[in-house]
């Protein structure tokens, strides 16, 4: 099972941790994915793991939108 514990830079230099409902989700997903895959369901996985990108890529965007007003 993988897990995500990343934490991504922000721009002023402080690292803002993957809230853990994101964290969750993700995993989910791809708990989910890994069994689809071991069925060779393989396009069903990859829907899971394009959400997986989503997901991060989403909460990365509100988190530099948040970096950015605490600067202004």
């Amino acid at each position: 099972m993988s897990t995500i514990t990343a934490e991504k830079p922000t721009s002023v230099g402080v690292k803002a941790p993957i809230s853990k409902d994101v964290k969750h989700e993700a995993n989910s997903y791809l708990t989910r994915a890994k069994k689809l895959e071991n069925d060779k369901n393989y396009e069903e996985a990859t829907v899971l793991y394009k959400r997986v990108i989503s997901l991060i890529q989403a909460h990365e965007n509100e988190n530099t939108v948040d970096a950015q007003s605490a600067t202004e």
